[in-house]
């Protein structure tokens, strides 16, 4: 066999497995925020926190009385990060832009009764 060929030969496989790793292993980003965007629109209020794997978003709709957490992926081969939903919650819009946070009577009773450490 011709010494020109085995060296071509290994070389034009890695060159294509590298290529297809790169192509089908760092894909499209994905980004759950659109989709929620898509849905209610932009959000009445965004609160970023944290940092690198930490990272949050969360996004409130007063009228809807509810609120979307968003998390970050690590970042990809590519450079691109993926940003997925992780939570929903329910809330009042009133007490959230007031900033007072009010305790039902009949939450608070059986609560002074109980032990931190257990029943």
């Amino acid at each position: 066999m011709n010494p020109l060929k085995q060296i071509l030969r290994p070389r034009t496989f890695l060159c294509a497995f590298l290529w297809a790793v790169l192509l089908f292993g760092c894909g499209s980003s994905v980004d759950d925020r659109e989709q929620i965007r898509a849905a209610y629109g932009e959000p009445d209020e965004m609160l970023q926190g944290g940092g690198g794997p930490y990272w949050f978003e969360v996004w409130y709709y007063d009228e809807e009385g509810f609120g979307y957490e968003f998390r970050r992926s690590a970042p990809k081969c590519g450079g691109g990060t993926d940003f997925y939903l992780s939570g929903t919650f329910r809330y009042d819009p009133v007490t959230r832009r007031t900033g007072e946070i009010k305790i039902p009577e009949e939450a608070s009773v059986g609560a002074s009764k109980r032990s931190l450490v257990g029943p």
